[in-house]
């Protein structure tokens, strides 16, 4: 996480769910249910970081952070789930980088830690999001804020900040040795359920107090979101590999863990989603141990002959592919 980005547009503190700001003239139907719905999202997720007995402390514990929930309009005609004729839009995503200590190759939503001079959560949201996706923070207007969730394994207290941005800006990865890309990723695709999935996962922590180390086990919602080999056949016409993930890739991303959750969560209270029932269950990527350094650098190689040495594998992944 770096320092506040130069030309930031001023901050536009919200004010806390449900204690929402006026909706802007012409915001969507989508998007005013999923702010009305925050209150319950707020309190779907209230033990979302519930400490695991046994497990110590995170090594960021309390530490003020925030994430951007940026929606816009769709570039793709999709029905809409309550009959009417507006289309749903998009959220915005990135995918952290590889080599990053923490939440190395994951999916998120843009956002970060507060930096001493940000001016509260808000602010720390947009300078994060300009500096992640050089999303133009100008043209965002914010909605509402959610309370601060404590989110595992770190402890980070993250604050997400609603937002609406009715002209999309250009996005791409800000710093590529944090983020590798960034999506604008259709809602629709969140509510089909054959790409809702149930994500299992564990990572090793060490024990509390120096004693043994310990095993933190969960399983939450997930998203297979962007293109897939039979999109075309699956979605129907008019989808597909160069419709799906706006970020030019032709690649899809699996989003689970924090983000999964709090997207899932804003979803269910909103009226939007169709459940979980028969969601296929997948394992998470595979996972750095908590607190352990990182790899070390692999050696150079002694002759000129075959692919250069590695670095120390990561552990594979758990539960059923």
């Amino acid at each position: 996480m770096s320092g506040g980005a130069a030309g930031a547009a001023p901050p536009r503190e919200a004010a806390s769910v449900p204690g929402v700001v006026p909706a802007p003239a012409g915001l969507p139907w989508w998007v005013r249910d999923l702010v009305a719905g925050a209150p319950r999202a707020a309190q779907a997720l209230a033990g979302l970081g519930r400490v695991q007995a046994g497990t110590p402390s995170g090594r960021r514990e309390g530490r003020a952070a925030a994430v951007l929930v940026c929606l816009s309009p769709g570039s793709r005609a999709v029905p809409a789930p309550k009959g009417g004729a507006e289309p749903l839009g998009d959220l915005l995503l990135l995918e952290r980088a590889a080599g990053l200590r923490a939440h190395a190759g994951q999916p998120a939503l843009p956002g970060g830690a507060l930096d001493p001079g940000d001016d509260g959560p808000v602010a720390a949201a947009l300078r994060e999001a300009q500096e992640e996706t050089r999303l133009d923070v100008a043209g965002v207007q914010v909605l509402a804020t959610m309370p601060a969730l404590r989110v595992p394994p770190d402890g980070f207290a993250v604050t997400p900040v609603l937002a609406w941005e009715p002209v999309p800006s250009p996005v791409a990865a800000g710093d590529p040795g944090e983020v590798v890309r960034v999506l604008r990723v259709p809602v629709a695709e969140m509510l089909d359920p054959s790409r809702r999935v149930r994500v299992t996962w564990d990572r090793r922590l060490p024990g509390a107090g120096g004693g043994e180390p310990a095993t933190l086990r969960g399983e939450g919602p997930g998203f297979d979101v962007g293109p897939r080999p039979d999109a075309g056949a699956r979605d129907g016409a008019g989808s597909g590999v160069d419709v799906d993930a706006r970020d030019g890739s032709g690649a899809g991303l699996l989003v689970w863990g924090f983000t999964a959750a709090l997207v899932s969560a804003l979803l269910d209270a909103a009226g939007l989603a169709p459940g979980w029932e028969g969601a296929r269950v997948v394992p998470a990527p595979a996972l750095r141990p908590a607190l352990d350094p990182l790899p070390p650098p692999a050696p150079a190689p002694v002759a000129a002959a075959g692919p250069p040495q590695r670095g120390q594998a990561a552990p594979g992944p758990v539960g059923a592919p």
